[in-house]
């Protein structure tokens, strides 16, 4: 007799980029309004502005995006669901009884 391991796929979210999809577009969210601020900034830097906000905005975008992605790769690394490890054999009589 044949058996055959099946998959509920409920163990694990599918995962985009190692990040679960929720944290991935919240981190991608961050990255583009991150990224549009520090345009604006870069363009007040041209227009004689201080470098300092720059500069510190800079360190700082760069910090919270090391340290959220780290946490959000963290957070999705762990498994959701644990079942038992028990192992079950199904024969054919018993997937059409089921049917």
């Amino acid at each position: 007799m044949k058996e055959f391991v099946v998959s509920r796929n409920l163990e694990k979210e599918p995962l985009v980029y190692g990040l679960i999809p929720r944290f991935f577009y919240i981190f991608l969210g961050m990255v583009v309004c991150g990224g549009f601020a520090g345009f604006f900034l870069l363009f007040r830097l041209i227009s004689g502005g201080s470098s300092f906000f720059f500069l510190f905005y800079l360190f700082m975008w760069v910090s919270s995006l090391i340290t959220y992605h780290s946490y959000f790769h963290k957070v999705s690394k762990k498994e959701k669901y644990n079942f038992k490890k028990k192992r079950i054999t199904m024969s054919n009589r018993d997937l059409l009884e089921t049917l």
